[in-house]
């Protein structure tokens, strides 16, 4: 039984679309988002502090000046109930905790964007897989 040979095979692979998108993690954003909400809410949280303690200053300062004993008296009391007012907690711990977390999000994404593009990187044809056509030329007989 006589067979022929071929002298040359040649492989085509399927070109493979090798795009990358980089995609954000929305936990960034929203993380953002409250760093805002958080700036926004102090912000009115000391223009209440500074009003309330206006009101006090100048409660204390009537009192002070008041010339006439009993109009004196009246104040007195009123001051001595009122209560100073509390100056609103810091916020920086809260902030600089969602900037860390931002900073380890966008460190994640960018090393799953690194994998990606890595993995999409074309490697060695292998005799495995999908392939558009297979050309045998040069049959010997």
């Amino acid at each position: 039984m006589k067979m022929d040979y071929p002298n040359r095979i040649r492989l085509k692979a399927i070109e493979h679309d090798s795009s990358v998108d980089y995609i954000t993690n929305p936990s960034i954003q929203h993380k953002q988002d409250q760093i805002t909400r958080l700036h926004s809410q102090h912000s009115q949280a000391m223009a209440d502090y500074r009003q309330q303690l206006n009101q006090y200053k100048d409660l204390k300062h009537r009192m002070e000046q008041a010339t006439d004993h009993i109009r004196k008296e009246l104040l007195m009391i009123e001051y001595s109930r009122a209560k100073a007012p509390i100056l609103p907690k810091s916020i920086d711990d809260k902030v600089r905790q969602f900037q860390s977390d931002i900073e380890q999000l966008k460190q994640a994404d960018g090393n799953q964007y690194r994998e990606q593009l890595k993995a999409a990187e074309h490697g060695p044809l292998l005799l495995s897989g999908h392939y558009v056509e297979l050309v045998i030329e040069g049959v010997v007989k």
